[in-house]
């Protein structure tokens, strides 16, 4: 502020001579009638947009020839807003601009004569404007690529990282008062009736998918805006409510807009998902309810160019708001992009453009007194300086570069920063001393090997020569860096589950040094990383990009759908299991899909099973604790904030439908009424948690390298919880609304490994099997050890021999099902995969397996003897194999042997309702049930 200008001095001398140096430059300028821009622009000697120190002495000294070096510095010190060592238009004008009215209208008076008297320079001021821009190839030095890039408009001018950060977040448009909480929920008050819409997004063309998961089912109108629209929640007009906006209403069950309502879809409940796109080419919306069109709505009126999503609501309504920032709960059709998309690839864009001709090239961002910028060496003369790409905004895929250190310094910080990051070279700020920036430091390491908002222990010192490769995962949220090649202990992954500003640029710091950088305009070192892309192929794309089209609706650059890409890996047909999704704190969360192992970066992030609901049966799945540490060192905003640790926990159970956790607010699994758990921090006592009261278990605490399993019966509502197979907790108050999924919440330092199946480490034991062989279980064969005793958890599979692991689910249900593999061949067939291949492929994964052949005959699918033989050879057998099936029945087997089996499978029916009986204490049951039992035992023993 000026405020803060003028106390920035040590005393008033020095502002005095600085307004005297300022009123003699605009003195001299305007006494040679030089304009502000014409002056910029003579003085711009390279055309990149920026007056550095040398380009400012120099043009200072030929104006006023008694000016001082030390004149010129504190010149440029003081208009330095940014901190960046250089001065923009803004900044130029902010110095050196009129300031009083006589002085503007003598400014103006002077303008004029100059064009009456100069009416013949318009040409050349034509032309120099043209090369401010960076329109023409005058430019001296650089790449000719860059200088096909345009500065940007008055309008992007005005571009900072706060707009660029705010494109796409939500705001309130209209109705009063609305609450933005976490994982993108809202809500509101009674008496309002707001509407919401994301800023800055203009959808003029493509097709586009978004959506909403209902948290309490209220009065809502979920669908597109028109720029005409305006709300107004006095007068009821919401989306829907006029010719310019067409919402869903699943509370009305009615299609609102084109000036009229009508009936249409499902009713919605909590829980729901509802799916919202719209294809602007053909002009068709569509909406849909978990996944399932709800028909076909009228098309878009003519003249409607552009749409923007919408959301109107009461305050009954509460709901999570996911443009594609978090990975959809549905399968978008075929063909559209997220909303969130379009978001990162403007944000992307319009950060290019704001750099103008220096896109792509190395900026101080902390002044460039204390750095040499040549092509891609970076020399650090003295200070602390940083330096960036400009223009470069990373925000998806994986991305990589190289650093050679050429000569040692005292303290290199080399590595990534967001948006937000500047670093101060007087203040020792650089990269990794803030939140913004994460940096490698091969000169302090290991004890002091990365910087992320302070020190942390990690990898290896580096000497000259040596070569440090980085990394950056954008989809995982995950560092690494490599030292000659070499991505093993102790270097490697740095740090996982961070959180940025919009994404992530290459960024460098060092006191003192010299390094080159690599971004892959010449080939690299190593071999680049499995799916990563070199820094300088995004730079190419996005200077393509600029250079096909630089205004209009942003399609984006030519690639494949993301769509395909993303079920291809979270549908995976080679994994025979189920897929972990991030239910709560999704840019919080630390999720290894190829494993299912799961984390928090901070806060409490909630997980729970991908495209699964089980609603009857007896299912079980495991959580094996890796580690409770998580490999976490404290950094030093940590270690100020205290000396002691707290022990990290989890909590480990089952949740319904309406289940929706708050990481903000540490509200994971049991902190409501629709989630059951037991919860657990490390050798401390186990607690059993439902509705937020805590229950405590006998019994020692829980250590890394335990198992746990749960198993649940859904028709009596129990559980149970067994830790390396004994058990240790029950519950029988278990009432779900709708359905049953496994969940977990996650403490930061946790790393635990879930199991779905279709293999559970304690789920086939020899003991049970032969058990079910009728062999004596303490039979001790010769020349073996003697066997040890069933444990808790294998006896209760042996009493209840129809649980199986959630996975067996959701191969007939799920997407691994014949019929998800169905729905995904249009997909996948339009991506280049061929039709044959991938049914063979989705049938040896598993999607028909001898076990789930009569639940599939249930579900529709014939059973095959092909598929019969190859899933019985493949791998070894697993527990719940050990009681056949009516299906696996050759077809000239005799009556007796089906009758046998029936017996079979009436005798575990039995079972399992007299375990049931027993909780219940239905006594006249329980008889029925015996004599059944009983009856069955007797036919199989035989005459």
């Amino acid at each position: 502020t000026p405020v803060a200008q003028v106390f920035a001095h040590a005393d008033e001398s020095m502002l005095i001579h600085l307004r005297k140096l300022v009123s003699m430059v605009k003195n001299e300028l305007s006494r040679r009638e030089l304009q502000l821009r014409d002056a910029f622009a003579l003085w711009d000697v390279n055309k990149d947009g920026w007056l550095s120190h040398e380009e400012l002495s120099v043009a200072l000294k030929a104006l006023i020839p008694s000016l001082t070096e030390q004149d010129v510095a504190e010149l440029l010190h003081h208009g330095d807003n940014s901190g960046d060592g250089f001065l923009d238009y803004r900044e130029f004008a902010a110095e050196f601009g009129c300031g009083s009215e006589e002085e503007t209208a003598l400014a103006r008076v002077a303008a004029m004569n100059r064009r009456r008297m100069l009416g013949s320079s318009d040409q050349q001021k034509v032309s120099t404007l043209k090369q401010l821009q960076g329109l023409t190839d005058d430019h001296s030095g650089g790449e000719s690529q860059a200088s096909a890039l345009p500065l940007p408009s008055l309008e992007a001018e005005a571009t900072t990282w706060q707009s660029i950060a705010a494109l796409g977040t939500f705001s309130l448009t209209s109705g009063g008062f609305v609450q933005f909480h976490g994982d993108g929920r809202v809500s509101t008050l009674p008496g309002y009736r707001p509407t919401i819409k994301p800023r800055f997004v203009n959808l003029c063309g493509g097709a586009w998918y978004w959506e909403v998961t209902i948290v309490t089912a209220g009065r809502a109108s979920v669908g597109w805006t028109a720029p005409a629209f305006q709300g107004d929640s006095q007068l009821c007009i919401g989306v829907g409510d006029d010719e310019h906006s067409f919402g869903f209403d699943g509370y009305s069950k009615s299609l609102r807009g084109w000036g009229s309502a009508t009936s249409f879809g499902s009713p919605w409940s909590p829980g729901d998902v509802v799916g919202v796109s719209v294809d602007m080419t053909q002009g068709k919306l569509q909406w849909y309810l978990n996944g399932e069109g709800l028909g076909s709505a009228p098309q878009l009126p003519t003249g409607i160019t552009a749409l923007v999503p919408a959301l109107s609501f009461d305050s009954a309504f509460q709901c999570s708001i996911n443009l594609g920032k978090a990975p959809f709960r549905c399968r978008p059709p075929l063909g559209c992009r997220s909303v969130w998309s379009w978001v990162t690839m403007t944000q992307e864009r319009q950060h290019a453009v704001s750099v103008g001709a220096r896109f792509g090239k190395f900026q101080c961002s902390s002044g460039g007194s204390g750095m040499k910028i040549k092509d891609n060496e970076l020399t650090f003369t003295g200070g602390f300086p940083s330096a960036t790409l400009a223009g470069v905004l990373l925000t998806r895929g994986k991305w990589y570069y190289e650093i050679k250190c050429l000569e040692e310094s005292c303290a290199p910080q080399h590595g990534w920063a967001d948006l937000d990051f500047i670093g101060g070279s007087r203040s020792g700020v650089g990269v990794g001393d803030d939140k913004h920036s994460w940096g490698y430091d091969g000169r302090r390491a290991p004890r002091q090997g990365l910087w992320a908002d302070g020190p942390v222990e990690f990898g290896r010192q580096w000497k000259i020569g040596d070569i440090c490769s980085a990394a950056a995962d954008l989809e995982s949220r995950r560092l690494s860096f490599a030292l000659n090649g070499n991505w093993g202990a102790p270097m490697g992954v740095a740090a996982e589950g961070i959180s940025y500003i919009c994404g992530l640029i290459p960024a460098f710091t060092s006191q003192g040094g010299k390094v080159s950088v690599n971004l892959g305009e010449s080939p690299f070192a190593h071999p680049v990383p499995a799916g990563h892309s070199s820094v300088h192929d995004w730079i190419c794309g996005m200077r393509t990009l600029l250079s096909g089209s630089t205004t209009g609706d942003v399609a984006g650059p030519p690639q494949p759908p993301s769509l395909v890409r993303g079920i291809s890996t979270v549908y995976q047909d080679c994994n025979p299991g189920v897929m972990i999704r991030v239910h709560s704190g999704h840019t919080h969360a630390i999720l290894e899909n190829a494993d299912n192992i799961v984390g928090a970066r901070d806060g409490y992030p909630s997980f729970v099973a991908h495209d699964l609901l089980l609603v009857r049966g007896h299912w079980a799945f495991e959580a094996e604790i890796l580690c409770f540490d998580g490999g976490e060192k404290r950094t030093r905003a940590q270690r100020r904030q205290g000396t002691e640790q707290s022990k990290p926990g989890a909590c480990v159970g089952w949740a319904d439908k309406r289940f929706f956790g708050d990481y903000v607010r540490n509200i994971g699994v049991g902190d409501d009424t629709h989630s059951w758990g037991w919860h657990f921090s490390e050798d401390q006592s186990i607690h059993y948690k439902h509705g937020g009261i805590s229950t405590q278990v006998e019994g020692e605490g829980i250590k890394a390298g335990d198992v746990l399993c749960l198993t649940i019966a859904l028709h009596s509502g129990s559980a149970r919880f067994f830790v390396n197979g004994k058990l240790r907790g029950c519950a029988e108050d278990i009432t779900p609304a709708v359905g049953m999924v496994p969940s977990i919440s996650v403490q930061k330092g946790l790393r635990i490994k879930v199991r779905l199946g279709p293999i559970l480490m304690h789920g086939g034991a020899t003991q049970a099997t032969q058990s079910q062989k009728g062999e004596p279980m303490n039979a001790q064969p010769q020349g073996q050890e003697q066997q040890q005793p069933a444990t808790d958890l294998q006896n209760h599979f042996l009493t209840f021999q129809d649980c199986r692991p959630v996975s067996d689910w959701a191969k007939v249900h799920g997407p691994q099902s014949k019929a998800g593999a169905l729905l995904r061949l249009e997909r996948a067939t339009s991506a280049g995969l061929s039709q044959p291949r991938l049914l063979d492929r989705g049938i040896s994964a598993g999607a028909l397996q001898p076990v789930m052949l009569e639940r599939a005959c249930s579900a529709g699918l014939p059973p095959s003897p092909m598929v019969l033989k190859r899933a019985s050879s493949d791998g070894p057998p697993s527990f719940e194999q050990r009681v056949p099936s009516l299906a696996q029945v050759p077809e000239a087997s005799s009556a007796t042997e089906s009758a046998k089996l029936h017996m079979q499978q009436l005798q575990i029916s039995a079972r399992l309702v007299l375990s049931d009986c027993a909780g219940s204490g239905d006594e006249e049951m329980r008889r029925l049930m015996q004599a059944v039992l009983d009856a069955a035992q007797e036919r199989l023993r035989g005459p």
